[in-house]
């Protein structure tokens, strides 16, 4: 399976950003030649607007220029944004994970692989999960305490931007009263001793609202990677609904349990659905006819399952 990169849209847009800095500069090289009466400060605000929309338009515009991911029966490889690559066997990889026009890979070394701008993510994302398949190990209650311990991380880095934006415009309003609104034109000496103070504080609360914005963001997908494992985890762990199952599947995501049951000494069998709901449950979503036999399902019903029979069903 091959991915398919956002292409037009971004090249035409940012193609209109590297023109309209070409026009700044151009405009800016009339003005110095004299083509165009300009004061110094309005070349100079032009040249550095056009300088930057030019090495934006660049910048961005060849993001994703030759990009290609390809998933193949034993390998993944690819060539995404500036100078990222990818080659791996498939048993390499640990998770993966999509969301909107994104695909991350994380390999079993660590490294974690973040591709933006692939409009087929989440075909990709499920290729990858239902390839590299493998029984959850630990046990729910490992998992939840994981996963709590994790999420207490996150929103502790939550509460830290918080407090940083609050303190960030509080320490505004402070330095406003204390030099009484004045201008800077204005500013005694003790005034810019004050302002010089605020903004040593300032800088460093912008500083520390980063730091805690990354660390808020980077928890995101270790508890992401831990949500799934607990769906595993309780996929294979929660008791069938009944104890004539003859064959249990479960998807790639985890999401549902799906379970064959038949009848002692009889061909008959039907066919149970359980979906994950709030609190770890598996609910009983379908329950379908009676079937006269395995052979009336349809050929390939459950190709796309992962076969956890073993699990449960003891040969």
């Amino acid at each position: 399976m091959d991915g398919v990169f956002i292409r037009k849209k971004g090249s035409i847009f940012f193609g209109l950003v590297v023109s309209f800095g070409v026009l700044c500069i151009a405009r800016c090289c009339f003005a110095v030649t004299g083509g165009e009466k300009m004061n110094a400060q309005g070349v100079a605000s032009l040249l550095v607007m056009g300088i930057l929309c030019g090495a934006i338009g660049v910048f961005f515009g060849l993001m994703n220029r030759g990009a290609y991911i390809r998933i193949g029966e034993d390998c993944i490889s690819a060539k995404y944004h500036w100078f990222g690559r990818l080659d791996c066997r498939i048993d390499d990889v640990a998770f993966a994970q999509a969301q909107i026009n994104a695909l991350t890979i994380l390999l079993k070394s660590g490294k974690r692989h973040v591709i933006a701008g692939v409009v087929n993510a989440g075909a990709l994302c499920a290729a990858i999960r239902r390839q590299t398949f493998t029984v959850e190990k630990e046990s729910p209650d490992t998992l939840r305490q994981r996963l709590s311990q994790a999420q207490a991380k996150r929103k502790k880095a939550f509460w830290w931007m918080l407090g940083a934006i609050l303190l960030m415009f509080g320490n505004i309003i402070i330095t406003v009263w204390l030099t009484d609104g004045r201008d800077l034109h204005e500013f005694s000496q003790r005034d810019w001793v004050i302002f010089s103070i605020m903004g040593v504080i300032e800088l460093a609360t912008v500083i520390g609202l980063f730091c805690a914005a990354h660390r808020y963001g980077k928890l995101g997908f270790p508890i992401q990677y831990l949500e799934y494992r607990l769906r595993g985890a309780t996929i294979v762990t929660h008791p069938l609904p009944t104890e004539r199952a003859i064959a249990v599947y479960t998807d790639e995501n985890y999401l549902r349990r799906v379970v064959v049951c038949g009848f002692p000494n009889e061909e008959q069998i039907y066919i149970c659905v359980q979906e994950l709901v709030e609190n770890d449950e598996l609910h009983t979503a379908y329950t379908s006819e009676i079937i006269a036999s395995t052979e009336e399902i349809e050929e390939g019903a459950f190709s796309q399952l992962m076969d956890i029979s073993e699990c449960f069903i003891k040969r």
